[in-house]
């Protein structure tokens, strides 16, 4: 990208200076969608170092998931004016505390597993500072996590608090309910018009999902999507249509609703109905 400045002085040699900045940005890491919590500009002054993008990231994830969380550290960076000394913590541009959970995701916290978070340190690309990676694994089951260590900069030995908080989701893929009966519907309503009879909800927890398309294995039941946030939570319809070969009675089928989702390719619910006249 390159972004053109000029500057007006009161040289009468030079009156204005034009110069341009040129950057390569890069789009950041899929992985830093996880984090809830990163200041993404200043990052977190934590004693003498500056952590980008926090140093008390808040992840989700989920369960048996194995993740790595890249953290960027300059050493130096002591400014008495902004500088946290890793008490109480820092007050992020949202008024939420660093390393605290979203509001509606209070509840109490477990220590991870015994050898559930590692970190490594490697070098960076200029003397200024390092990385530490944190290494998330060994989760087994739903809830949320906390951990923390002391790092020590590898050049100098001087440490600083490092903490991590993850919320661990049981399933990434709600669908609620996980079947449906959608009751009595008149045959003869249905000559006016179809009828909703039934809907059920379909909420990807972490990661984005598309719906290619809804479809039946009862030909008088059609599918419909409503979106409710694009990518990660949608409301399925069912509809029931007239048929000229269908007469009352009680049937049994499927709904099936098709993604783009590499572990969801179809998901299937259970659908009862009973047609009178």
């Amino acid at each position: 990208m390159r972004y053109p400045y000029e500057l007006a002085t009161n040289d009468p040699a030079h009156p204005l200076i034009t110069f341009a900045l040129v950057a390569d940005v890069k789009r950041l890491p899929e992985i830093y969608r996880r984090l809830k919590n990163g200041d993404y500009l200043n990052g977190q002054r934590v004693s003498t170092f500056e952590v980008w993008p926090t140093a008390s990231p808040f992840i989700t994830m989920e369960k048996g998931e194995h993740l790595t969380l890249p953290l960027r550290v300059w050493r130096g960076q002591l400014d008495v004016r902004v500088a946290n000394t890793g008490g109480e913590a820092p007050i992020n541009k949202t008024g939420m505390a660093v390393g605290q959970p979203p509001s509606g995701e209070m509840q109490a916290r477990l220590p991870f597993p015994p050898g559930a978070v590692k970190y490594g340190i490697r070098a960076a690309g200029d003397k200024r500072g390092f990385w530490v990676d944190l290494d998330i694994t060994g989760v087994d089951k739903g809830g949320l996590f906390e951990w923390s260590a002391n790092v020590a900069d590898p050049s100098t030995g001087e440490s600083f608090p490092v903490g991590l908080s993850a919320l661990v989701y049981e399933e990434n893929l709600i669908v609620n309910p996980r079947s449906l009966d959608a009751g009595d519907v008149s045959l003869a309503a249905l000559e006016k018009s179809p009828i909703i009879a039934a809907q059920f909800n379909l909420r990807k927890m972490i990661g984005s999902i598309q719906i290619k398309g809804v479809s039946s294995s009862l030909a008088f039941v059609k599918g419909g999507v409503q979106i409710l946030v694009d990518g990660s939570n949608y409301l399925i319809k069912v509809y029931i249509v007239a048929d000229p070969g269908v007469g009352p009675g009680k049937y049994q089928g499927t709904l099936k609703v098709d993604t783009d989702d590499s572990a969801h390719r179809r998901i299937e619910v259970p659908l009862k109905v009973t047609l009178v006249p």
